[in-house]
């Protein structure tokens, strides 16, 4: 499992996945990568067979965009920031600060559908605590909004659908 989460090709998705609507030119991904050009033109094409990416050839020179309606490239994107989450220590510091039931990632991140300018949504079900998210806003590069709710029964309508429907992270919810 190291071995995949280290492999170049990898890489060259999780630019995808960090910033899903911008165009990338082959040199700018061998340098933001840090991996050779000719490799990451065979990568590209793997990416562009599997749907992953779509080629733009509307430029003087060709770029490639994430394929946002490939639902395979949302499952893996949704799954990258999942592991970025729970890596970060981020999840670990929750339970270890608040002891909640059950830690739920919500929104646009649960659904893979953000964007580099997304916030991420998480609900906690404990007491609200006195937590400091700054270190983690840092190193996750997005703003964290979180939602406590010690009795997930008492939360609106459209609230508990969108946590239901969510990712959950850690604990279990008991409805009833």
């Amino acid at each position: 499992m190291l071995k995949m989460l280290h492999n170049n090709k990898l890489k060259i998705m999780n630019l995808f996945f960090e910033y899903p609507s911008r165009n990338f030119q082959i040199r700018e991904v061998s340098r933001l990568s840090k991996i050779a050009v000719t490799s990451v033109k065979k990568y590209l094409d793997e990416l562009r067979k599997e749907g992953f990416v779509i080629k733009d050839k509307n430029t003087l020179y060709p770029s490639y965009i994430s394929n946002q309606q490939n639902r395979m490239f949302k499952i893996y994107k949704q799954q990258y920031f999942i592991l970025k989450l729970h890596s970060s220590g981020f999840i670990d510091y929750l339970e270890d600060e608040l002891h909640p039931k059950c830690i739920v990632l919500f929104g646009s991140m649960g659904k893979g559908e953000y964007n580099y300018g997304s916030d991420i949504d998480i609900f906690i079900q404990s007491d609200e605590g006195k937590i400091n998210i700054l270190k983690f806003e840092k190193i996750l590069k997005h703003k964290i909004n979180l939602f406590f709710e010690g009795n997930i029964n008492k939360l609106s309508k459209e609230l508990f659908n969108n946590i239901i429907n969510g990712v959950k992270l850690s604990g279990y919810i008991k409805l009833k």
